[in-house]
C-alpha cells in the first residue's frame, strides 16, 4: 500500500517490531523504504503501549486503527520527525504521550477523548489543534511550550484548566473561557507573552 508517494509500513505497536517490518518489506520489494515512515498500526490493537515508540526519530506519520481506545505513556515521546497522527473515534485516553515530538504541526482528536494530560508538551511546531467536544478538563500542562500555538477553543463542558496548561504559549493573542469551566490552576497562561485578550467567565470560583 503507498500513501502520498511512499510505502505504509504495517506494524504492531512496537519499535523492535516497526524496524523488522521495514526489513520484510524492503526485503520483498527489493528497495530501501525512505525515512521518515509512514507507519500504520496492525488492526486489532487495543492500546498503545507505555513507550511503545518513544524516541522513535524514524517515524514521519502514524495510523492508529479503530478499536484502540488508549494511548499510553510516552508512546510516541520524543519522536522528533512525527508531523501527522490520525487518531480514531473510540479512543478515551491520551496522557503524556505526544510530549517533545517537535515536528508535529497539527493534530484533529475524535470527541471521544475525555482525558488529556501533559499530551503536547513541548511540540513548539503545533500551530493548530482541534479539542474534542467531549473533554472535560485541561490537564496540567498540556500545551506547555508549544511556542507555534496561534489559537485555541476551548470546547464547553470543560470545569477545569490544569496547572501550567498553556505556559509559553507566547503566539496566542485571545482565549475565551466557556462558562462550564469553575477552576483555573496557578501558571496556567504563565508567558504567553502575545496574549491581549482573556474572557474569564463568573462561573470560575476557584
Amino acid at each position: 500500500e503507498m500513501l502520498d508517494g511512499q510505502y505504509v509500513v504495517e506494524s504492531t505497536a512496537l519499535t523492535r517490531s516497526l524496524y523488522t517490518a521495514v526489513a520484510k518489506l524492503e526485503e520483498k520489494l527489493g528497495i530501501d523504504i525512505p525515512k521518515p515512515y509512514i507507519v500504520r498500526i496492525k488492526s486489532g490493537t487495543t492500546e498503545i503501549r507505555e513507550n511503545a515508540f518513544r524516541d522513535c526519530n524514524d517515524i514521519g506519520t502514524v495510523l492508529i486503527p479503530e478499536g484502540v481506545t488508549e494511548i499510553g505513556l510516552r508512546a510516541f515521546q520524543g519522536c522528533k520527525s512525527l508531523e501527522k497522527v490520525v487518531i480514531p473515534d473510540g479512543v478515551t485516553t491520551i496522557l503524556n504521550s505526544f510530549c517533545d515530538c517537535i515536528s508535529l504541526k497539527s493534530i484533529t482528536l475524535p470527541d471521544s477523548v475525555n482525558d488529556l494530560y501533559e499530551t503536547f508538551r513541548l511540540c513548539e511546531s503545533l500551530t493548530s489543534i482541534t479539542l474534542p467536544k467531549g473533554l472535560s478538563r485541561i490537564g496540567g500542562y498540556l500545551f506547555y511550550g508549544c511556542e507555534s500555538l496561534e489559537s485555541i477553543i476551548i470546547p464547553d463542558g470543560v470545569t477545569s484548566i490544569g496547572s501550567g496548561a498553556f505556559c509559553g504559549c507566547s503566539r496566542i493573542t485571545s482565549i475565551t473561557v466557556p462558562d462550564s469551566v469553575t477552576r483555573i490552576e496557578r501558571r496556567a497562561f504563565e508567558c504567553c507573552t502575545n496574549l491581549t485578550s482573556i474572557a474569564i467567565p463568573a462561573s470560575v470560583t476557584d
